[in-house]
């Protein structure tokens, strides 16, 4: 079963773009959006198993959207982009960030760091967010 993640960007192409790369190679299911609210939405109806945030959407700010995702879906790991301070990663429990140009080669080896850490079974995560920072 492919690891599902919510992406959540303001450039439709780049989002577009990073999906496709992802789903290539087999691993991975991406649903992109650029509106936080229906992303929202559509992770209520759709439990993900890790989200990807743009930290500067013009419509909320990073912090915000983090709140909402833990919200619908309390446990969902999350990577900010573009790269965040330790101190922001932490306070918002976050499980990493990346460059904002990421490619998907940039990004596979943080998410299966991260879905390594879960327990089997369920959406919590043992790690430290300081540790699962990448770029």
């Amino acid at each position: 079963m492919p690891t599902t993640i919510l992406l959540i960007h303001r450039q439709l192409a780049f989002a577009v773009s990073v999906k496709q790369a992802l789903e290539r190679t087999g691993t991975f299911e991406v649903h992109p959006f650029t509106i936080v609210d229906s992303a929202i939405e559509y992770l209520i109806a759709h439990p993900q198993d890790l989200a990807i945030i743009d930290f500067e959407m013009p419509s909320a700010s990073g912090d915000e959207i983090a709140l909402l995702l833990r919200d619908t879906q309390a446990e969902i790991p999350i990577i900010a982009t573009p790269l965040t301070p330790d101190p922001v990663l932490t306070a918002l429990k976050l499980q990493g960030s990346v460059e904002a140009r990421f490619t998907a080669r940039e990004v596979i080896p943080l998410i299966e760091q991260i879905i390594a850490t879960r327990k089997p079974g369920t959406i919590a995560l043992s790690q430290d967010p300081e540790s699962g920072r990448s770029g």
